[in-house]
């Protein structure tokens, strides 16, 4: 097994206004047998250089639905991890407020004309579904409003006016992006089935993993590559929330879900194209402990009953996690390498999950999923990758 040793450092986070907890890990049982596991670390570059971190998620309930914000913060602004903050607290809160006594129509049918939208502003035919996108696209000008007024608040505070070199302060000093996703549960003959709805300014990625087919459903407008121009910031420019704009940035799904997965740009960059990267993604949590591995019955099994023991120092690296107490030896499966080594490719795992097994060195951690999540997005290897990462998981258990 391989050692990978670092030259990062840990420093201590330099402003000391408003600074924020470098990592935060939370988990939440929904109705339905779902669960969302979640969190967000500092990335290396800003331990290293001892800035905070810039991402920022929020997760809640509301009557039948799981809101989920994530947000990243633009980096060459001084402030923007207070836009990121206050855009996912501001929008999460004002859709719980209205979603709290939303329920979906009863259908006897759902099919593609149930989400069939017109061709020119993309509203919804059916109007339960047109009001819950209306009330995702004003949790996003609600967001906006709200960086506004953290703006103008700060404007007249002397630390503020200091910070950015003695000038007024201006919404780009706040600039973050922003992705907004519901979910909800609809059954039909005893299967549940998810209902999800998802918006963004700027990059990100949200995304659906199908239920028993290795198959990712693309919800969010996808850059050609990941060397992408200039991002779009929801502090970028008012007229970009005109409602008709925002319905071109809306993507709605519905079907069985296996995962649905919602991340910063730190995330999504380390796994594009995402088509494919999805689902090595899914593998990965899998193989790492940080979602759990379905129990189905199938007909494939590792070719030749494979002793993986034999082969783990081609699947698992014992990387160095960058912490306040100088590095910290951690052990990171990688799902490529495995199914490199069974000789099948990672669609086949993700179909076949009995062909999986958690490495004993990983398994024995006693830390719960969310603690999990933390301490693989904070370990986990990619050259080139040192950015903030965030990622949000719904799945069911």
């Amino acid at each position: 097994m391989t050692v990978s040793h670092t030259l990062w450092r840990w420093q201590p986070i330099q402003s000391e206004r408003e600074k924020y907890p470098e990592a935060i890990a939370q988990q939440h049982s929904l109705p339905h047998h779902f669960q969302i596991v979640a969190a967000r670390v500092r990335g290396k570059k800003h331990k290293h250089e001892g800035n905070n971190c810039d991402d920022w998620f929020e997760v809640t309930r509301s009557g039948e639905w799981t809101i989920i914000a994530v947000a990243d913060g633009a980096g060459s602004q001084l402030f923007s991890r207070i836009g990121a903050k206050v855009a996912c607290q501001s929008a999460t809160s004002y859709l719980a407020r209205k979603l709290r006594y939303h329920t979906l129509q009863t259908r006897d049918h759902w099919n593609a004309e149930t989400f069939a939208r017109l061709p020119k502003t993309y509203q919804f035919q059916q109007p339960d579904l047109e009001f819950t996108q209306q009330l995702l696209h004003e949790a996003l000008l609600k967001a906006y409003h709200a960086i506004e007024k953290a703006c103008h608040h700060r404007d007249e505070l002397k630390y503020y006016y200091k910070a950015v070199g003695e000038r007024d302060l201006t919404l780009q000093d706040f600039a973050s992006t922003l992705l907004l996703v519901l979910h909800t549960t609809v059954t039909i003959r005893e299967t549940i089935y998810s209902f999800v709805l998802t918006c963004q300014i700027g990059d990100g990625l949200s995304a659906v993993i199908y239920k028993n087919t290795p198959q990712t459903g693309l919800l969010s407008e996808i850059e050609k590559n990941n060397f992408s121009g200039e991002t779009q910031f929801i502090t970028s420019s008012r007229p970009q929330l005109a409602r008709e704009l925002l319905a071109i940035k809306t993507f709605p799904f519905f079907g069985p879900l296996q995962a649905l997965l919602v991340m910063t740009d730190g995330v999504s960059d380390d796994y594009f194209p995402p088509e494919k990267g999805m689902l090595r993604l899914l593998g990965d949590l899998m193989l790492n402990g940080v979602l759990p591995i379905p129990i189905r019955e199938y007909l494939l099994s590792p070719p030749q009953e494979l002793e993986l023991e034999h082969y783990k120092a081609e699947y698992l690296t014992l990387e160095y996690r960058i912490s306040e107490q100088g590095p910290q030896p951690t052990w990171v499966a990688s799902v490529t390498d495995y199914a490199r080594i069974l000789g099948c490719e990672i669609e086949q795992l993700i179909s076949h999950p009995n062909l999986l097994k958690i490495p004993e060195e990983i398994g024995v951690q006693a830390e719960s999923p969310a603690s999990r999540l933390l301490t693989w997005l904070d370990s986990y290897q990619v050259r080139g990758s040192f950015d903030d990462r965030t990622l949000v998981v719904l799945h069911p258990v």
